[in-house]
């Protein structure tokens, strides 16, 4: 089944809603009994809560697996055979990174409303509790949000507090707020932003990519939409008649947020979270067996996490080449002050190590000289058959580099000459990545050259989605 995207023609983005189509295209049906609320996932996992504001509710981890092919999506989930992370009464939404460090707030809707944070450590499935904002606590803060008690939680991806922490958004009932934080993570103050007029909202989680970034997702579970709440420099609501920001307040509001519907048909939305590989969205459903992903939100716009999985793959390599007697890594440890480097043969051999070189200066501006391909094909090779690709030159640490520059900063804003100065920048970087990978094919063993190669395929998938965000129009 595909939804169609309504997207207001008024609507202010940085860039096109035609740029930026969103869409559903069928669902996974977990056949756990239809209550499910919010989640999160890694690489390789699926972490969602089941039977959301239930007696019986719990956090559950799923395998996936991917599609290479087609961007790394999801393509599989295996509900049946989900590990219990933790199990707590009425558990429902709000499970996302806050942005201060690895501590993932989460809501169980308790009769008090209590809202309850914490850490999971993926290595042994285990949740550890760290506190617990009494709806007591909640109440004589802002008496409007305690009256609902919280639903969905999501940091602000940019926006801090006078004291640096990051705004942490929430749902209430019929409204939108924002919580500060104290030095010590506790809960500073509670500001309304808006009421969501009649219309009850679930979860909450800001857009993670594309026209809508910085801009908080809202399923309703009322309306079966998902909506868009546009939020100014300052993170406030626009108001819904005059499209003036609303000024927080700490108690009621009248003046209700501006909402735009981007997804209609999706009966029962409850909990929303992201996968941070590919920027899909996935719904959690109330009362229907259905997790609904969200299709249309750019990973290319999301660079971390796409250099994140090509560092993965390029570090399976480092077993691939170094099985079969581990010669080549043999050689490093008999000589560990020299890279590998590239000789008329094609082989790999000796030549001065660069490693001790400091990094490249920084311009002003933000701006990160790029090493030359030599150097960074260099750093590539040493740092695949280490196993460790921290070093400064290295293709991973040169594409950050490029995607956090001022010139890329400045392209998206639709500088064309930084345009190019990215595309310049990345060229380089993948001109040294070739070459690594050409010098370390020449001597992988001739059993693994077969998994060689389906690797090098999966790396040309990820640098296609980099290579898309410095791709020069027609015009330059």
């Amino acid at each position: 089944m595909r939804v169609a995207l309504l997207c207001a023609a008024t609507l202010s983005l940085t860039r096109s809603c035609a740029g930026q189509t969103l869409s559903v295209q069928g669902s996974f049906n977990p056949d756990l009994g239809g209550y499910y609320g919010s989640g999160f996932i890694t690489d390789d996992s699926m972490y969602m809560v089941i039977d959301a504001e239930d007696s019986s509710a719990r956090l559950m981890k799923f395998p996936i697996t991917r599609d290479i092919a087609n961007g790394n999506k999801i393509d599989s989930v295996d509900f049946a055979n989900g590990v219990v992370i933790t199990s707590e009464p009425y558990m429902e939404l709000g499970w996302h990174d806050s942005g201060i460090g690895d501590i993932r707030w989460w809501n169980v809707f308790e009769e008090e409303g209590n809202l309850h944070w914490g850490t999971v450590d993926y290595s042994n499935n285990q949740y550890s509790e760290i506190g617990v904002l009494t709806k007591t606590a909640i109440e004589s803060k802002n008496d409007a949000i305690g009256n609902y008690g919280i639903y969905g939680i999501d940091n602000h991806p940019s926006l801090t507090s006078a004291n640096g922490k990051p705004y942490l958004y929430v749902t209430s009932g019929y409204l939108l707020g924002r919580l500060s934080l104290n030095d010590d993570n506790t809960v500073d103050s509670i500001e309304t932003l808006g009421s969501l007029s009649a219309r009850f909202p679930a979860d909450l989680f800001f857009a993670p990519s594309g026209a809508f970034a910085g801009n908080v997702i809202v399923p309703s579970y009322s309306s079966g939409e998902l909506w868009v709440i546009n939020l100014d420099e300052q993170g406030r609501c626009l108001d819904e008649v005059t499209s003036l920001p609303i000024t927080p307040v700490v108690g009621s509001i009248s003046s209700s947020c501006k909402i735009t519907v981007l997804i209609q048909g999706l009966a029962g939305a409850w909990g929303v979270f992201s996968d941070p590989v590919t920027n899909d969205l996935f719904i959690g459903h109330w009362g229907r067996d259905a997790v609904t992903p969200v299709y249309g939100f750019p990973p290319g716009c999301d660079f971390q996490v796409v250099i994140a999985q090509l560092e993965s793959i390029l570090l399976n390599l480092s077993i691939l080449v170094n099985s079969g007697g581990r010669l080549l890594l043999d050689s490093l440890v008999h000589e560990p002050e020299n890279l590998f480097k590239n000789d008329n043969s094609g082989k790999l051999s000796n030549s001065s190590s660069k490693s001790s070189k400091s990094s490249k200066s920084s311009k002003a501006g933000g701006e990160k000289e790029i090493a030359d391909p030599e150097s960074i094909a260099d750093e590539t090779v040493t740092g695949i058959l280490n196993g460790d690709l921290s070093g400064g030159d290295s293709a991973t640490n040169q594409l950050a580099a490029t995607f956090s520059n001022q010139s890329f900063l400045n392209s998206v804003d639709g500088d064309s000459n930084a345009l190019i100065t990215a595309q310049d920048n990345f060229q380089k970087v993948q001109a040294g990545l070739d070459d690594a990978l050409a010098r370390i094919k020449n001597n992988v063993p001739a059993g693994k050259l077969t998994e060689f190669e389906e690797k090098e395929l999966e790396i040309e998938v990820q640098l296609g989605l980099l290579a898309i965000a410095v791709q020069l129009p027609p015009e330059v």
